[in-house]
C-alpha cells in the first residue's frame, strides 16, 4: 500500500476534513433529491468511523479533485488496486464483527465503482465480484435476509438494516440486467411485506441513484426469470409478469413538497422513465417479446417523450443513463434513438454521474454494435440479441 495513503502518515483531522469537502461538493452535483439530514455531520460520522472507509474515501476525494480539476487522475489506480487487495485478501474470521465487515465491504464497493469510472465496466465488474466473499459473511450476521433455501430475501436486503447491505444487491442487479448475465447471488423474488427502517435509511438508493427500492426490486425479479430461462429453466410464476405490472400500476412517485416545482417535474420525469424501463425489460427480458412488440413500443415512445423533458446540461441527465440504454435496445425509430443517444453521451460529459451506475461510453458502444448490426434499419430484436451485443462490444474478463 502506497505510503502517501496510510493514515499514520497523514493528520487524520486534515484528511477527514479534505474528505467532507470533496464528496459535499460532488454529492449536491449528483444527488437525486435533497438529502434529509445534515449532509456534512454524516459524511464525518463516517469517514472517523472506520480507517478502511476514510481511506477508500480519500482515495475517492482525490480522484474527484483530479477529475474536477483535469489533472492526472492515473496515479491513484495503483492506490485504488493495492487497497483492494489488502481488504479482499484478509482472511475471514466468524469471530468478525457487523461493524467491521461492513466497512469492508463498503471500502471494497467505493473503489470498485472508481474503476467502473476511471477505466471500463469490465474492470470495475471484476474489482465488485471480489465484494462477494465480505458480504456473504455480513450477510450472515442477519437472518432476516436468508430463506429456507439459502436464497437472499432481496425486499428484505433492501430494507436491510445496513446500507452497504442494500448498495451491494443493488449493484448486483443493476449490472445483471445491463451485461445480461446472471447475478452473483441467488435472489428470493417472491412478494412479501417487510418492516421498513424507521430512519428512512433504505431510501438513499432513490436520493442519491434515482432508483426506488420497488424499481430494484422489479428489476431482480425479471433477472431471477431471465437466469431460469439461460439455465434451461421454467419460471414456476407465470404470473409473475402480470404481478409487476400491477406493481408499476400502482406505484405513485412522488417529490417533496417544498422544492422547486420545475425540479420537481424533472424528477417525475426521471422516475417515470424508470417505470418504462422496467416494462420494457419485463416485456423483452421476462415475456420473450421482440422490440416490434406494441407495448415494447408504447414504453419507448413514451420514454423517448419523457426523457426529452430533461434539459440539455442538467445534472438529471446522468439519472437517465441505465433507463436510456435499456429503451435504446428496444427503439427502432432513428429520432428515438437520437434522443436516448444525446442522454447516455451526456453522461460522458457529467465527468463524475457514470460513478453512479455506469460508464457510459461502453453503453454507446454496445447500442452503436446493436443498431449497425441486428437492429440495423430498425430490424426487430430479442433482448438475447442485445446480449450478443454486449458480449462483442464490452467483454468481461472476470478472471482480471
Amino acid at each position: 500500500m502506497p505510503m502517501e495513503i496510510r493514515s499514520e502518515a497523514l493528520e487524520v483531522e486534515n484528511m477527514v476534513q479534505f474528505v467532507v469537502i470533496q464528496y459535499t461538493q460532488i454529492t449536491h452535483r449528483i444527488a437525486f433529491k435533497s438529502l434529509p439530514f445534515p449532509l456534512e455531520d454524516a459524511l464525518t460520522h463516517r469517514v472517523k468511523g472506520s480507517q478502511y472507509t476514510r481511506l477508500a474515501m480519500y482515495i475517492g476525494a482525490r480522484v474527484m479533485q483530479a477529475l474536477m480539476d483535469c489533472t492526472d487522475w492515473q496515479t491513484y489506480l495503483v492506490w485504488i488496486n493495492d487497497f483492494h487487495q489488502q481488504i479482499a485478501n484478509i482472511p475471514p474470521d466468524p469471530l468478525t464483527g457487523i461493524e467491521e465487515l461492513a466497512n469492508r465491504l463498503d471500502a471494497l464497493h467505493t473503489t470498485a465503482l472508481f474503476t467502473f469510472m476511471l477505466l471500463s465496466s469490465s474492470i470495475g465488474y471484476s474489482l465488485y465480484r471480489r465484494c462477494m466473499p465480505i458480504f456473504l459473511q455480513l450477510a450472515s450476521k442477519f437472518p432476516e435476509l436468508w430463506t429456507k433455501d439459502s436464497a437472499i430475501s432481496i425486499l428484505h436486503a433492501l430494507h436491510a438494516r445496513r446500507f452497504e447491505i442494500t448498495q451491494f444487491v443493488f449493484v448486483d442487479t443493476i449490472t445483471a440486467l445491463i451485461f445480461g448475465i446472471a447475478p452473483l447471488l441467488h435472489y428470493d423474488t417472491s412478494f412479501h411485506d417487510v418492516n421498513q427502517p424507521r430512519d428512512r435509511s433504505f431510501e438513499f438508493l432513490e436520493w442519491i441513484y434515482s432508483c426506488p427500492p420497488m424499481i430494484v426490486f422489479l428489476l431482480a425479479k425479471i433477472n431471477s426469470s431471465r437466469t431460469l430461462g439461460l439455465n434451461g429453466q421454467a419460471d414456476s410464476n407465470r404470473l409473475a409478469h402480470l404481478e409487476i405490472e400491477e406493481h408499476l400500476q400502482k406505484w405513485q412517485p412522488t417529490t417533496e413538497k417544498d422544492e422547486d416545482s420545475s425540479n420537481g417535474v424533472v424528477r417525475l420525469a426521471v422516475l417515470e422513465c424508470w417505470r418504462q424501463a422496467v416494462l420494457i425489460y419485463m416485456y423483452m427480458g421476462m415475456c420473450g417479446a421482440d422490440s416490434v412488440d406494441s407495448r415494447v413500443q408504447t414504453a419507448v415512445r413514451q420514454m423517448a417523450q419523457l426523457a426529452s423533458t430533461v434539459g440539455s446540461g442538467s445534472h438529471f441527465e446522468g439519472h437517465l443513463l441505465i433507463p436510456c440504454f435499456i429503451a435504446g435496445a428496444a427503439a427502432r425509430k432513428e429520432k428515438h434513438r437520437t434522443v436516448f443517444y444525446s442522454k447516455i453521451q451526456a453522461s460522458c460529459s457529467l465527468k463524475l454521474a457514470p460513478l453512479l451506475l455506469g460508464r457510459a461510453a461502453d453503453f454507446i458502444c454496445v447500442l452503436n454494435h446493436l443498431w449497425h448490426g441486428a437492429a440495423s434499419e430498425g430490424r426487430p430484436i430479442t433482448w438475447g440479441d442485445y446480449v450478443n451485443s454486449r458480449f462483442v462490444a464490452l467483454p468481461l474478463d472476470i478472471n482480471i
